[in-house]
């Protein structure tokens, strides 16, 4: 077991990690406006698939460390910023006289900026206290416990995260009390996802650990979200 060995090149997955991350993250931005009810719930698209978004940053905190998971989050949002100021130009450039499908990208895809600004603000607060949450227990619990700490960390992070997410993304789009009932909705899925995802997470962990040689403890980490 190694307690502080730092990222190395060599790692044989962590750029897939990352990829894998970053697909999911940029699928749950574009398709966030798309709504399917639940009963008398409504929940976005991005809800299914976001969730497992904190699969990855579990995996990567549990066996990188705080420090590679505050570099892979802090790619993450910067990637998504480009991806929606992106959007935003080609979306408002003037078009060909022979194509009249303007409206629909800018029905579409208009209010995408603004969800995903309001993303970066959930994200971090939310993705940031989990993974501060598993690392530092962690080290507390000897690493023990990975059921306990990723379940936790996981439901507290995507309590902040969910309805700062919602309210400021969505404001305008829908009024508040749909909203409310979104996050509500999307908050109990994420829930559920936490319990189911953390025995598949596990497994995956102790293999990586295994494979990869490393399974970092975070003493002495500074884990100031803004180190860089």
């Amino acid at each position: 077991m190694n307690l502080r060995r730092e990222y190395s090149l060599n790692s044989k997955f962590l750029i897939a990690l990352v990829m894998i991350y970053m697909a999911l993250n940029l699928t749950s931005d574009a398709i966030a406006f798309r709504f399917y009810n639940i009963g008398q719930f409504a929940i976005s698209a991005s809800g299914l698939i976001y969730p497992l978004t904190f699969f990855i940053t579990d995996s990567i905190a549990e066996v990188y460390g705080y420090s590679i998971a505050r570099k892979v989050i802090w790619i993450g949002l910067i990637c998504e910023f480009m991806f929606a100021i992106l959007i935003e130009i080609l979306i408002r450039l003037p078009l060909t006289s022979t194509v009249d499908n303007g409206n629909a990208f800018l029905i579409t895809l208009g209010p995408l900026l603004q969800f995903v600004l309001s993303c970066i603000v959930g994200d971090i607060v939310g993705i940031f206290l989990n993974v501060y949450c598993l690392s530092k227990w962690k080290v507390i619990l000897k690493g023990r416990f990975f059921a306990a700490r990723s379940i936790i960390s996981t439901c507290l992070g995507e309590l902040s995260m969910t309805f700062i997410c919602i309210l400021l993304g969505f404001s305008g789009y829908n009024n508040l009390t749909t909203n409310i009932k979104v996050a509500i909705t999307t908050y109990a899925l994420l829930v559920a996802y936490a319990v189911i995802l953390v025995w598949p997470t596990w497994l995956f962990t102790s293999i990586l650990k295994r494979v990869e040689k490393l399974d970092v403890y975070d003493i002495n980490t500074n884990f100031n979200p803004f180190r860089f």
